[in-house]
């Protein structure tokens, strides 16, 4: 069991890139003033296709040395990155708590167990859960 938990914090250095991808291009879109410079929903469309993409190739990249089972490793990539931006967005920049569940977190809940499982597939290392 221990070695299950350490071997998932391999998954740190993977989930702070897909995080750091997306919010370096999010900036992009956005006035000097804060001010969202496209309509919001082309931007949630445009975040979740890089966000997608960024998750898959890191992935990918990361799954041709390392195993995990899918529903353990999307369920750790979430989270770190729930924690990641709980610290930015929240804490520093100022987003609402409910705000943040709304329009961001219930995001990573759908991208990435989809290309988590589309990367371990692509590695041909699916694992199934114990």
């Amino acid at each position: 069991m221990t070695q299950k938990y350490s071997s998932l914090t391999k998954l740190i250095i993977p989930s702070f890139s897909i995080w750091l991808i997306a919010l370096v291009i999010s900036f992009f879109f956005y006035s000097p003033e804060g001010e969202l410079s496209i309509n919001f929903w082309l931007f949630k469309i445009i975040m979740f296709i890089v966000s997608f993409t960024a998750s898959f190739l890191v992935l990918s990249r990361h799954y041709k040395k390392h195993n995990y089972s899918w529903l353990s490793s999307s369920i750790a990539i979430i989270i770190y990155n729930i924690i990641l931006d709980l610290v930015v967005l929240v804490a520093l920049l100022g987003t609402s708590i409910g705000e943040y569940f709304l329009t961001i977190a219930t995001v990573y809940v759908v991208f990435i167990p989809l290309s988590n499982y589309l990367a371990l597939r692509n590695s041909k290392k699916i694992k199934t859960t114990k």
